[in-house]
């Protein structure tokens, strides 16, 4: 069989390219909700992704946009939303395919490669984003973090606060562990892969009405990406979506980041906002998924060599929670996850057999903190030495004012006048990278990010 290999270059400037590229600028800039709209590196940004995803589509506008990203992203490595992280390695890999369009202009990749390091990418996502929900605490309808959702979720379409039934808590929680641990898995294979696109943009168009359309919009570009090879021709009513969806997408960046600035109701503004984004993501998906077409080529599993660095890159992101070296940022959210050697709540690992360090054993209990950090949510929770002391090292930073604590470590119970004078204000330069999670000092693990 004749190998379907086109060089580089040219791949980059097809219209299929083209359109994952207008994707990917979107995934970037999404994320960028957290500076406020009048900030010159927002506004660049934001012109730069109207100019390259809805004017024009050059390849070199979004290389500048991922050196913005990058830019914004990286001094916040790893302590930010755990997409974010995943998207900074995407856009690492990103600048290297493009540095290899000027070392090796004629290497050959073919469409079946491009999506299978994409579906590889997906479904390592998933499948660890689903792997930290196995433990005890998401299976208690009490606690689980399916609750918080769909709760928040209720609240933004009633007003009112409803909780969930332990029945219905116990049928969503095993329907997220099949929905990211499962279903995945069926991009591998043609027969499956409509439906399994479908499933899994249904679980984002959902939870996009509680908060998460920056983290949709990274799942719409890798979901894009594992289609590539069945769509060699995009045809108008495509094209015509895809500028709504990212029309719809610069709407919801900039009204985020006015709301953020004017001190808006959240809850409420979040869910207006994931209106607005849903409405472009159906413009957009619709369209594509009525033009797809199954292949009749003969397809195998063809990886492009970039697949063997991303597979144990985020195996080995996603283990560091089970040796100690940090559980926080690596696809651990809300997954009520307790990897303390002595309260490890995982079903598949003990960590007290994993641990290779014990620097989460080594915690404090924190009774109280003043008024001025009382938005972190730390008092009644423990969290370890190394990670107080980082947290104590920013504090002393960011206010001027006495840091009054009440801890509890070593059994000793502490009063401290001031965190910044005091010895937890001291840190080694290694901490910020070792982020972990805060958990409940007695009883289960309620559900955190």
């Amino acid at each position: 069989m004749k190998k379907n290999n086109v060089n580089l270059s040219k791949v980059i400037s097809s219209d299929r390219s083209l359109i994952l590229l207008a994707l990917f600028n979107s995934a970037m800039v999404m994320n960028f909700d957290f500076i406020v709209w009048n900030y010159p590196i927002f506004l660049f940004a934001v012109f730069l992704f109207f100019l390259n995803s809805i004017v024009i589509v050059k390849w070199w506008l979004s290389v500048v946009i991922v050196f913005v990203s990058l830019y914004q992203l990286i001094p916040h490595f790893p302590r930010m939303a755990n997409h974010c992280n995943i998207l900074l390695f995407i856009e690492v890999v990103v600048l290297g395919v493009f540095f290899l369009r000027f070392v090796k202009p004629k290497e050959g990749i073919s469409g079946d490669q491009m999506s299978n390091l994409f579906r590889v990418t997906l479904v390592s996502i998933y499948f660890w984003a689903g792997f930290s929900k196995l433990n005890m605490d998401f299976f208690n309808p009490c606690i689980s973090c399916v609750n918080r959702f769909h709760e928040m979720l209720l609240y933004n379409f009633t007003g009112q606060v409803v909780q969930i039934s332990s029945g219905l808590s116990k049928f969503l929680q095993y329907l997220t562990i099949i929905l990211e641990l499962i279903v995945p898995f069926g991009l591998f294979w043609k027969r499956t892969r409509l439906y399994t696109v479908i499933a899994l943009l249904g679980f984002h168009f959902y939870l996009n009405f509680i908060t998460f359309y920056s983290f949709s919009a990274l799942a719409v570009f890798l979901v894009f990406g594992s289609l590539y090879s069945d769509f060699d021709v995009i045809n108008k009513k495509v094209k015509i979506g895809l500028k709504v969806y990212l029309i719809s997408n610069l709407i919801v960046l900039l009204l985020n980041s006015w709301f953020k600035s004017q001190g808006s109701d959240l809850a409420f503004s979040y869910f207006i906002l994931g209106i607005i984004y849903n409405a472009g993501l159906l413009c957009f998906s619709v369209p594509l998924l009525i033009s797809y077409k199954v292949q009749k080529t003969k397809e195998g599993f063809k990886p492009l060599w970039l697949v063997y660095f991303i597979i144990p890159a985020i195996i080995i992101w996603n283990l560091k929670s089970y040796i100690g070296l940090g559980n926080s940022g690596n696809l651990t959210m809300f997954s009520n996850l307790i990897t303390e050697s002595s309260r490890s709540n995982h079903i598949l690992f003990n960590t007290h057999s994993t641990k290779i360090v014990d620097w989460e054993e080594d915690k404090v209990e924190i009774l109280s903190l003043s008024d001025t950090l009382s938005s972190y949510e730390l008092e009644g929770y423990t969290i370890p030495v190394i990670e107080f002391n980082y947290l104590t090292s920013e504090w002393s930073k960011q206010y001027n004012n006495p840091l009054r604590a009440v801890i509890v470590h070593h059994t000793d119970t502490l009063r401290i006048e001031d965190l910044s004078n005091s010895k937890y204000n001291s840190i080694e330069w290694w901490y910020k990278y070792v982020p972990f999670r805060k958990v409940r000092s007695n009883g289960d693990s309620p559900c955190v990010w």
